[in-house]
């Protein structure tokens, strides 16, 4: 499976676009509210840049979500998928930057 890498304004917008969706089940039950629930950042590669901005987005996560889980995207298991409300995919500031 490929994902495509996206930019800083993209993520930055999903982020606010998903903190916006209802909290509702399928079952019309109602999850746990944003500072119970816990957000998986994934990202691209180990290198000096990426990790940067990881620190960033993470820093500004804290206040909101009780957890903050980062793993890198190639390590990626579909069961991490379901211990998280939300998965953040984001790419290093080099592929950021080319996205503009």
């Amino acid at each position: 499976m490929r994902y495509k890498k996206l930019s800083l304004w993209s993520v930055l917008f999903l982020h606010f676009f998903v903190l916006l969706q209802p909290v509702v089940t399928e079952a019309g039950n109602s999850l746990p509210t944003l500072d119970e629930r816990k957000v998986l950042l994934t990202y691209y590669g180990t290198d000096d840049t990426t990790m940067a901005n990881i620190h960033f987005l993470d820093s500004s996560l804290s206040g909101l979500f009780e957890q903050v889980d980062m793993i890198e995207l190639d390590k990626l298991k579909e069961e991490d998928l379901h211990h998280h409300d939300i998965v953040v995919y984001y790419a290093s500031k080099e592929g950021a930057s080319k996205n503009k």
